[in-house]
């Protein structure tokens, strides 16, 4: 076990909880960066579609878009 001396890092990685908030966190990174990619491509295909005079109703069902995000897309 760690000494008087060892930092709480020592003790938390002896004890193994570090490498499971690393872990976790790391994990939690990947979902967040492959939602913010999922939601990129989602505006861009809406973007299409509604350059293509598609609904905005149809465009945010077909995207999973929020029809409101979807109208912000539109440019006059």
């Amino acid at each position: 076990m760690a000494n008087s001396t060892a930092t709480f890092e020592e003790v938390f990685t002896e004890a193994g909880i570090i490498p499971q908030w690393i872990e976790r966190g790391i994990e939690q990174g990947i979902e967040r960066g492959i939602e913010r990619g999922e939601e990129k491509k989602a505006l861009v295909i809406a973007r299409n579609l509604l350059a293509k005079g598609w609904a905005v109703e149809d465009v945010a069902e077909t995207t999973d878009l929020p029809i409101e995000k979807v109208r912000s897309l539109i440019v006059d």
